[in-house]
């Protein structure tokens, strides 16, 4: 975009952002001014016109924001979970200010037919719904502070990231805990060459049998685990998540099929997952046995060695490839389930790690169970 390329903003967001804020905060006191002094009409006029404004505001910054959220790629959970506030807080505030901005229109339509009908009483009515607008808008630009200034989202371009570890030294391989239990109740799972004849006791493996093997390669060093696959297989993580963010490091140079990261696992009717082939990736949910793809990327060209991620939060479900955002989708808010890692194809993957966090600063009924 033009903005974009000729400063040094990141996005359009921040540009767009504060109009909306300044015309809806405007139009409440314009009206409260209006309903004051009720024989100046132009007032009256004013509060319809930024109310429209602002409201128009508030949609360009709700779209340019989602992009925003998108083009910051893989954060923490601790990120993601305030962005999805900020995100369910910006679109009520969407369709509040749109439903004023409605509202005072037909008022001010009925105003000028003359009819007079219940103009007061709907001029006050207006100015409830207003306040409740203005209200969201705070609390909209507070969280949209937050996560600036508290967190440093969008500041500097690798700040908010999260890292990926890729392998590691025979000596780290050896001195290693195959699962290692993460500050705030997370879980990670780096396994190597010789947890192969553990595989069952580390993770529950769900499939049919002979669809999955692990097996030492021949002078196999380092962490990683190689994994045969002939159908279909899921490995789950002990412990059931809510908002959570799951991710996964594998070559996946010798296998084809679908990869993926499983978040809500219940069963094989009901979880969902990020999915990633040899042409596309995508968000997909099962409920009830019927499966729904709720949106599709590209899958993106580049070292066998692949990083999947995908977090939940609420309502928002996100797909990362690499660290870059390639699917957003959106369901109601699943309950807790397991989380892991989907095969399905032929070859072999080799497993690097398998990491499972969620916000720290979650309540306890929104975390691990």
């Amino acid at each position: 975009m033009l903005i974009v390329a000729l400063t040094s903003l990141p996005s359009l967001h921040p540009a767009v952002v504060h109009f909306p804020i300044a015309l809806l905060l405007a139009a409440f006191a314009v009206d409260l001014a209006a309903l004051a002094l009720s024989r100046q009409s132009w007032l009256d006029r004013a509060a319809t016109l930024l109310w429209v404004m602002g409201a128009a505001g508030a949609g360009a910054a709700f779209l340019t924001g989602r992009q925003a959220g998108d083009d910051l790629g893989l954060l923490s959970p601790v990120i993601e979970a305030a962005l999805a506030r900020h995100a369910d807080l910006a679109k009520w505030t969407l369709v509040a200010a749109a439903a004023v901005a409605i509202l005072r229109v037909v008022l001010a339509w009925a105003a000028r037919a003359g009819t007079g009908y219940g103009r007061r009483a709907g001029r006050a009515g207006v100015l409830s719904l207003g306040l409740g607008v203005a209200v969201l808008v705070s609390l909209t630009a507070d969280r949209g502070g937050t996560l600036v200034y508290r967190h440093g989202a969008a500041v500097t371009a690798e700040g908010p990231r999260a890292t990926e570890p890729r392998g590691g030294s025979p000596a780290q391989a050896r001195t290693r805990e195959p699962l290692t239990h993460l500050a705030g109740g997370g879980l990670l799972w780096s396994p190597a060459a010789e947890d192969a004849p553990a595989l069952g006791d580390i993770v529950t493996v769900v499939g049919a049998a002979g669809a999955l093997a692990a097996e030492p390669a021949p002078g196999d060093v380092g962490l990683g685990l190689t994994l045969r696959i002939d159908g279909r297989a899921v490995l789950l993580l002990p412990g059931e998540f809510a908002d959570v963010q799951v991710r996964a490091v594998l070559d996946l140079s010798a296998f084809r099929g679908t990869a993926g990261v499983v978040h809500h696992y219940r069963d094989e009717g009901s979880y969902g997952a990020f999915e990633v082939n040899d042409a596309t990736s995508r968000l997909i949910d099962r409920r009830g046995q019927e499966q729904k793809v709720l949106a599709e990327g590209r899958r993106a060209s580049g070292p066998v060695e692949a990083t999947l991620a995908v977090s939940s939060v609420g309502s928002h479900l996100k797909g990362f490839l690499d660290g870059e955002t390639v699917a957003h989708g959106h369901v109601p808010a699943p309950s807790a389930g397991r989380t892991g890692l989907l095969l399905d194809g032929r070859g072999v993957v080799r497993l690097r790690e398998l990491r499972v966090e969620r916000d720290q600063s979650l309540s306890p009924d929104r975390g691990e169970r």
